[in-house]
């Protein structure tokens, strides 16, 4: 799975959870909103509250991510990117 989101593929296998999650997840960061379809389907797998902290995760992460790449943080001496940028 880690594989597949390493190159910006579609996991697969994945839980139900899983996919409720990659699916609401991946909507939200392309279009910057979910569809009610979307909504509802995660809301009856996960409960509101979990739809409600993958929404703040998501935010925290991607404010870190902008921090850290404004200030053009670097990597510690003789260390290479993990992942390669997705396009």
């Amino acid at each position: 799975m880690i594989d597949d989101l390493a190159v910006g593929k579609r996991p697969s296998p994945m839980t139900p959870e899983q996919e409720v999650t990659y699916n609401f997840c991946n909507e939200l960061l392309k279009t910057k909103q979910v569809s009610d379809a979307t909504f509802h389907a995660t809301v009856g797998k996960l409960g509101e509250q979990k739809v409600v902290d993958l929404i703040a995760l998501m935010g925290y992460y991607d404010f870190v991510s902008m921090i850290l790449n404004v200030d053009r943080y670097p990597l510690p001496n003789g260390e290479k990117p993990q992942l390669k940028p997705l396009h």
